[in-house]
């Protein structure tokens, strides 16, 4: 059910461009719970249909995934970077395969749109997030070795007992957690 579901976007908003995507992105969200954590944005994020929380300095993607995930009361939370597009049906779907405590997180296939610019043209081709059209179980040393935290949906019971995010890590934060995972079975 769509009230087992939280999503929390860690958001530093710089621009008036990132603004619109991300009330874009709120608003594809039609149904579900969502906690915008502000990392210290140069003015201050206000959208509609989404509580905000915000931190007062700069601390990272990692404590700002981790500032909305304390608040999550759920049985699932959706972390959603603000730079994405996905659906209410979308994440009903991955977070279906998280309400067994037995699988900590799963996400989606991450395939950047070209929008004819050289990065745009680049990231359609061969984007470290892209990790192919074949579902696959994590494990470090597989073809499928980590998770990119750009759409991730976990299983909070285990992700608290996993620590949640490092919050010293500001890259690469998502294949620690989807390692400690594995560590923990």
């Amino acid at each position: 059910a769509l009230t087992d579901i939280i999503v929390v976007i860690p958001a530093f908003i710089s621009n008036e461009e990132s603004h619109v995507h991300l009330e874009k992105l709120v608003a594809s969200l039609i149904g579900l719970t969502i906690i915008i954590v502000d990392d210290a944005s140069p003015r201050p994020v206000d959208i509609n249909g989404a509580h905000v929380l915000r931190h007062d300095t700069n601390k990272g993607p990692a404590a700002a995934r981790n500032t909305g995930i304390a608040a999550v009361t759920t049985k699932v939370v959706a972390c959603v970077d603000t730079d994405v597009t996905v659906t209410t049906e979308q994440v009903a779907t991955l977070a279906a395969h998280v309400i067994d405590a037995d699988v900590g997180a799963v996400a989606p296939r991450i395939t950047c749109v070209n929008d004819g610019t050289f990065i745009g043209e680049f990231e359609s081709h061969h984007s470290p997030l892209d990790l192919g059209s074949v579902p696959a179980l994590v494990r470090p040393m597989s073809r499928v070795s980590y998770l990119p935290a750009t759409v991730l949906v976990c299983n909070v019971q285990t992700l608290r007992t996993v620590g949640g995010f490092d919050d010293s890590i500001r890259m690469g934060e998502d294949v620690d957690l989807v390692w400690r995972f594995i560590e923990n079975g």
